[in-house]
């Protein structure tokens, strides 16, 4: 568990130099946070939603239900290895407890190719099997060492701070013990748990909405002609 805790503070303080550079931000921005900080967040998002029965939950029934939040933090990371080989390493934080470290190795040409294959599956609407076929591929691949941790969790919403090489895969999709993960969690992902704003209970009705979609792609993905009403509507709800 003291390795889980290295990897989660280490892969944050990667990640924020990562986004930071990517988006060419101010150098000094993100910080890295602790375990404790972390988890008494998760605690005070719990609170805060569970006490204004707020939280939209799936349930079994593949619907929408107000529940008790149970929040959880998945940081998700790659490191290279020779041979063409490398190291998924994943960290589940629950709002109790130690983290949860799991590393595996997988080879690299395998997973871009199983990347690849549910994405292009997913962009032509072909039929799709949880229990099957490129996404449970995937989902052995990138989830295997964790997937009992994740379904005895007890959580119900989880933050996925994915590295990159990890962020374009369509987690919502991937499946896990039979249910894509959108059937199991609320979902969120985010690049970098550094940069994010974990303020409970902020008013933010004067905030600003960034909206940004894309609706044509290369690689051969089939484009996706909805996004541009999407956005609006998601605007318009703001």
């Amino acid at each position: 568990q003291e390795g889980a805790v290295d990897g989660l503070l280490s892969g944050q303080q990667r990640t924020i130099a990562d986004t930071v550079a990517s988006l060419g931000l101010n150098p000094a921005e993100g910080r890295v946070r602790s375990v404790v900080e972390l988890q008494s967040r998760l605690q005070q998002m719990q609170q805060v939603t569970t006490s204004n029965h707020a939280s939209s939950i799936p349930n079994a029934n593949n619907s929408l239900e107000s529940a008790p939040y149970r929040p959880a933090i998945l940081q998700l990371g790659l490191s290279d290895l020779p041979d063409n080989q490398l190291q998924v390493n994943s960290i589940l934080l629950l709002a109790n407890g130690q983290p949860q470290g799991f590393t595996h190795i997988i080879h690299e040409d395998q997973f871009r190719a199983a990347v690849r294959r549910f994405q292009l599956q997913l962009s032509r609407q072909a039929s799709f099997n949880s229990q099957a076929g490129p996404g449970q591929e995937l989902s052995e691949l990138l989830l295997r060492p964790l997937a009992a941790a994740l379904q005895q969790s007890g959580a119900n919403a989880l933050l996925v701070a994915a590295d990159r090489g990890l962020q374009a895969i369509p987690y919502g999709a991937l499946p896990l013990g039979g249910q894509p993960l959108a059937e199991r969690f609320a979902l969120s992902i985010s690049p970098s748990l550094g940069l994010l704003d974990l303020e409970t209970g902020r008013n933010t009705a004067e905030g600003q909405l960034l909206a940004a979609g894309a609706s044509r792609f290369q690689q051969g993905l089939e484009p996706l002609p909805m996004v541009p009403r999407e956005l609006t509507a998601q605007i318009g709800r703001a």
